[in-house]
C-alpha cells in the first residue's frame, strides 16, 4: 500500500490543511505500490485516512482549555495505541510501515507539527535507504515532510524539498498526475507565503486548471490563487477566482471545517482590500441586523477558528497574525492622517 495520500477537494470530502496527509489514497496508487511497504495495520485508521474529514463542528486539535496530553489523545482516538505499535516494530521496519505515516497525520491533527516532522525525516531515510530515491512512497514521504516544514513556518528549508519532489514527480509520474499536481500547488503555496508571486502564479494556476477539470471546483489552490490576485492587486480577477469557494466548502464540510472557515477568512480579506462593506456569510452569527464589514467578518473567523479548530492550528495562527498585521497598518494609515491633519 501506498503511503501517499492526495489533496483535498471538494469531490474527495477531505480536509485541505494537511494537503497529502488527509485523503484517501488514489485506487491506482494503492495497486502499483502494493507490497511495497510493511503493511502493519492499528485496526483503527488506516494510512490515507488518517485525517478524515467527517460531518462535525470540532477539530480535534489542541486548544488553550485541552493543552494535557491525556484530554489530547481522547481527542484523537487511536494516537496512543498507534504510537504503541510504532514502539514495538523493529528499526529496521518502522520508516517503510504504514503505521509511522498514521501515528505523524494524528500528531499533525493535533497540531503537534515538531513531533510530526521527527516521524516524516525517519520515513525519508528509510524509503530512500530501501526503496530508492524516486519511489512513488519515498516521494510522499519527501512531499509530506515538505508540506510539514511550511505549516511550521521553515520556508527556507521546505523550499529545496518542494522543489525536488516535484520535479521527480513530473518525472516519474507525469504532470497530468494528481500526485504531481498536488506537489505544484503546494510548491506554488510555498512560494507565496515567500512573497515570490511570479513564481507562484503558473503553479497554483496549474493545480486549480486541473483541480476543475478533473472535480469541477478549483480544488486546495483555490483560496490560494485569490490571496495571489489580491496581493497582486487585481482584485477583480481576485473576485471572481473567488467566486462561490465559500458557500461551496461550507455547504461540502459543513460551517466550522477547516476548509469553510479558511475560505471566508479570504473572502473577509478580500473585501478588506476592496474597501467595501457586505453582506458577510457569517453575519448571522455576528451581527443581528447581518451586517458587518471585512474586518469584523475576519476577527470573528478567527475568533471561530480558535473555537473549532484550537490556538495551535496552522490557520488559527496564520490568520491570527494577519489579524495582526492588518491593524498594525490601520493604525499607522491613522497615525499619518493625524499627524497630517495637524
Amino acid at each position: 500500500m501506498s503511503a501517499r495520500a492526495g489533496a483535498s477537494d471538494l469531490a474527495s470530502g477531505t480536509p485541505d490543511w494537511v494537503v497529502r496527509l488527509g485523503s484517501p489514497e488514489q485506487p491506482r496508487r494503492r495497486q502499483r505500490a502494493k507490497g511495497t511497504l510493511t503493511p502493519h495495520s492499528t485496526g483503527t485508521v488506516e494510512l490515507g485516512a488518517a485525517v478524515e474529514a467527517r460531518p462535525q463542528d470540532r477539530q480535534p486539535v489542541a486548544t488553550p482549555q485541552t493543552q494535557d496530553r491525556q484530554r489530547l489523545d481522547q481527542l484523537c482516538p487511536g494516537l496512543v495505541s498507534a504510537q504503541a505499535h510504532l514502539a514495538r516494530l523493529p528499526d529496521a521496519e518502522r520508516g517503510t510501515s504504514l503505521i509511522i505515516s498514521n501515528v505523524a497525520a494524528k500528531l499533525i491533527e493535533q497540531g503537534r507539527l515538531s513531533e510530526a516532522e521527527e516521524l516524516y525525516r525517519e520515513m525519508l531515510v528509510a524509503r530512500r535507504a530501501k526503496l530508492g530515491h524516486k519511489d512513488p512512497d519515498t516521494l510522499a514521504a519527501l512531499g509530506n515532510l515538505a508540506l510539514n516544514l511550511r505549516l511550521q513556518g521553515k520556508l527556507a528549508e521546505a523550499e529545496p524539498l518542494c522543489r525536488e519532489s516535484l520535479a521527480a514527480s513530473r518525472e516519474v509520474l507525469g504532470s497530468d498526475a494528481q500526485e504531481t499536481v498536488i506537489d505544484a500547488g503546494n510548491f506554488g503555496k510555498l512560494l507565496l507565503e515567500q512573497g515570490r508571486l511570479g513564481e507562484a502564479e503558473p503553479l497554483l494556476v496549474e493545480a486549480v486548471a486541473w483541480w476543475r477539470k478533473q472535480h469541477g471546483n478549483g480544488g486546495f489552490c483555490n483560496g490560494p490563487l485569490v490571496e495571489l490576485l489580491r496581493e497582486q492587486g487585481r482584485l477583480a480577477e481576485a473576485g471572481r477566482e473567488l467566486g462561490t469557494l465559500v458557500e461551496d466548502m461550507r455547504a461540502k464540510f459543513g460551517p466550522h471545517h477547516q476548509a469553510a472557515l479558511e475560505a471566508e477568512a479570504i473572502s473577509a480579506r478580500l473585501r478588506i482590500a476592496l474597501g467595501h462593506r457586505a453582506l458577510s456569510v457569517i453575519a448571522a452569527a455576528v451581527e443581528p441586523d447581518g451586517i458587518v464589514d471585512g474586518a469584523t467578518d475576519l476577527r470573528a473567523t478567527v475568533a471561530r477558528m480558535g473555537e473549532f479548530l484550537g490556538a495551535a492550528h496552522p490557520y488559527t495562527v496564520k490568520w491570527q497574525r494577519v489579524l495582526g498585521e492588518i491593524k498594525a497598518a490601520a493604525d499607522e494609515a491613522a497615525a499619518a492622517e493625524k499627524a497630517a491633519a495637524s
